[in-house]
């Protein structure tokens, strides 16, 4: 159906592969200037007149995160076709972004924005912003980065007139996900059983979607492949879900639903398409919250903490005792 190799997801390329443009001064340390640093938009589905999540990753060209601290984000409304950035373009509102950790090491965090390798830090940067035009948009990044002195970079982005994948507020589609009971190979429920036939994280391949919402309860879904994700994200996605799994059991079911079917011959399970396939392309990871009336709650793309999940899922009233659907 897809070549999901073939997609460009945010972050999890390097820096000369992005269609981002950088600048820098001040540095702090002799050298500094010849590291600069390249944005990429994280965010995936953004649609105009919502107030949306919006996610940016940052990487210097010596292949290294910039994490931690805030940022600046200044966005510039570019039209109706893509011509890359514009540095010309007048900006139309801004916002400082947070810091959003997916993976970081570092005890106890810097105050500022850090370069560091991936083994010791990576996520992305956020806020949350209204886009007034569908078309095509600029974010502009400064960050006063630890050895770097002050940089800038900008990436160029889409924002739809509708959204493409289900949204807040819409009906969740009915989905009969596999799960343990399934009659399939043990990849295809979850991609980290290739090979081992074991599946990691068994609580969250009990229910499916379709079930949830027939029994009036919420569910927390993570639409992933954490074997084969190009963003690097997956992995660490689906273990946080696992962990709010164990802790917020009593208040939603927990479900992860692979991309793959079958990997080799680029088969996507059909639960993954009937959610995020669209265009001839499909971007994870996903998390999506589903509330007891079966609509969209809240919903984050490809990089996510706990803190912003917590909040919503402490709302929730306990359930009564069930049985797996």
């Amino acid at each position: 159906m897809r070549n999901l190799l073939a997609a460009v997801v945010a972050v999890g390329v390097l820096a000369g592969a992005c269609s981002s443009s950088s600048q820098n001064s001040a540095p702090d340390r002799a050298g500094a200037a010849r590291e600069a640093i390249a944005a990429e938009v994280a965010s995936y589905d953004l649609a105009a007149g919502d107030t949306e999540r919006f996610i940016v990753g940052l990487f210097t060209s010596h292949n290294r995160f910039v994490d931690f601290g805030h940022v600046r984000m200044e966005f510039s409304y570019l039209g109706t076709k893509s011509s890359g950035v514009n540095p010309k373009a007048p900006v139309k509102m801004s916002s400082r972004g947070s810091f959003i950790p997916v993976g970081s090491h570092l005890s106890p965090a810097p105050d500022r924005p850090t370069a560091l390798p991936a083994s010791k830090g990576r996520g992305v940067y956020g806020t949350n912003v209204r886009f007034d035009r569908p078309g095509y948009w600029q974010v502009r990044v400064t960050a006063d980065v630890a050895g770097l002195g002050r940089q800038q970079a900008t990436a160029a982005f889409q924002v739809y007139r509708h959204h493409q994948v289900p949204a807040p507020g819409q009906p969740a589609p009915r989905t009969r996900n596999l799960t343990l009971r399934s009659h399939v190979p043990r990849a295809a429920i979850d991609s980290r059983a290739e090979g081992s036939g074991r599946i990691p994280d068994p609580e969250l391949h009990r229910t499916t979607i379709a079930a949830s919402i027939a029994h009036h309860e919420p569910a927390l879904v993570v639409f992933s492949t954490p074997v084969y994700c190009i963003s690097r994200f997956c992995g660490p996605t689906t273990n946080l879900v696992a962990r709010l799994a164990k802790r917020f059991h009593d208040r939603a079911n927990f479900i992860h639903v692979e991309i793959w079917r079958n990997y080799t011959h680029h088969v996507i399970n059909k639960a993954a398409a009937d959610w995020l396939y669209r265009h001839g392309d499909l971007r994870e990871p996903w998390v999506f919250l589903i509330g007891a009336d079966g609509r969209i709650v809240a919903r984050w793309a490809n990089a996510v903490d706990a803190a912003e999940i917590v909040p919503y899922l402490k709302k929730l009233p306990p359930m009564h005792a069930r049985s797996h659907h």
